[in-house]
């Protein structure tokens, strides 16, 4: 337990400082951890994570490839959890973005959106900004602003400073609806 825990403590220590030792640490110790008790509980899903966000950092394809792998392994054991799909779409997009325009990386836009919508069928509010920030990604501009005001209805938005920072945003951000929007989040504020 306490492997786990510590190998948990690195991968968030990573995205804090944007470090891969930590995560490179983190997944030597999850990987021992499989190797001990391989049905360790949400050891996969684990696995997965800290697989991403390295990949997210390095940019590095295989890496994306090995946390996938992890994210079917975890499913299979909680088909029917919202938190794994959640970000196992979160996962396919940034793979997707990473791939640009190619038919790969419209299959993995295709595969995140199912997870993400998924996600939301299974109860998760924050797989609205998720898919509003795939469909900003993806140049859908109206299902975007769709998905951001269905998460502020279920108060599934991240703080307003963290909105205006998302890179997959950045071209909404230059529309007017999605300046509407920002404005209704700026009055709430101020009341």
């Amino acid at each position: 337990n306490w492997l786990f825990e510590y190998a948990c403590a690195l991968d968030h220590l990573g995205i804090f400082l944007e470090d891969d030792t930590y995560y490179t640490k983190a997944l030597d110790i999850l990987n021992h951890v499989l190797m001990l008790n391989p049905e360790f509980p949400n050891l996969h899903y684990r696995l997965a994570i800290t697989y991403s966000h390295l990949a997210e950092l390095l940019h590095e394809p295989d890496l994306f490839h090995k946390s996938l792998h992890h994210y079917r392994i975890a499913n299979q054991k909680e088909k029917e959890n919202d938190q794994i799909i959640l970000e196992w779409g979160i996962t396919l997009s940034n793979f997707a973005d990473l791939l640009e325009n190619t038919g790969d990386a419209e299959s993995l836009f295709r595969e995140a959106e199912y997870k993400l919508i998924q996600a939301a069928k299974l109860g998760n509010i924050y797989a609205y900004y998720a898919l509003a920030s795939l469909y900003a990604l993806t140049h859908q501009h109206d299902r975007a602003m769709h998905f951001l005001y269905k998460a502020k209805t279920f108060e599934g938005l991240p703080s307003l400073e963290e909105i205006l920072e998302d890179e997959w945003l950045e071209e909404l951000r230059e529309t007017e609806p999605f300046q509407a929007f920002i404005e209704t989040l700026e009055s709430k504020i101020e009341d």
